[in-house]
């Protein structure tokens, strides 16, 4: 009985620790690049992995911050009507692979027929980032592209810029 409450109440008082910008930034970047490397696939490019350079404060509250990451990449056929049934056949594979990372998908976002697919997923745990998920026929054949919320962020203190006189 004991155990059993612990573990009821345990996912409620974890997710009561306020997550850091510089912590959900580094799960998205590792489930981006776990999720866009374990499939057989052409021409992988990571496009956008920012760092603490690239922090975005705009349209977040003051005090918070967000960060993005984007990878494609292209299936191994060229041929549109293979390319097209991939699409159909990577849809599950991709969506366990996040599900598998402690996502959720938002049934309510996204798009999904014969040679497209476009998949909205939450992370559960720790909150504070989505995956937006693009498989289609056309090439780049995979896109993901990943956000944070707007959490917790400290800019670095500015250095004093150093006089010439």
């Amino acid at each position: 009985m004991a155990l059993a409450l612990w573990l009821a109440l345990t996912p409620a008082a974890a997710c009561d620790r306020e997550h850091t910008l510089e912590e959900a930034a580094r799960i998205l970047a590792e489930d981006g690049r776990g999720v866009m490397t374990f499939d057989p696939r052409e021409n992988l490019r990571i496009t956008d992995e920012t760092g603490p350079a690239g922090t975005d404060p705009s349209r977040c509250p003051t005090g918070t911050a967000r960060r993005s990451f984007r990878a494609s990449g292209d299936f191994q056929t060229t041929d549109p009507a293979g390319a097209a049934t991939m699409v159909d056949h990577s849809r599950l594979m991709y969506g366990l692979a996040l599900i598998g990372r402690a996502y959720q998908e938002d049934d309510a976002a996204g798009l999904t027929h014969h040679g497209r697919s476009i998949r909205v997923f939450r992370r559960l745990f720790p909150p504070g980032i989505t995956i937006t998920l693009a498989l289609e026929a056309a090439r780049p054949n995979v896109e993901l592209a990943g956000v944070t919320d707007c959490l917790p962020y400290r800019p670095p203190a500015e250095s004093p810029t150093p006089s010439i006189y």
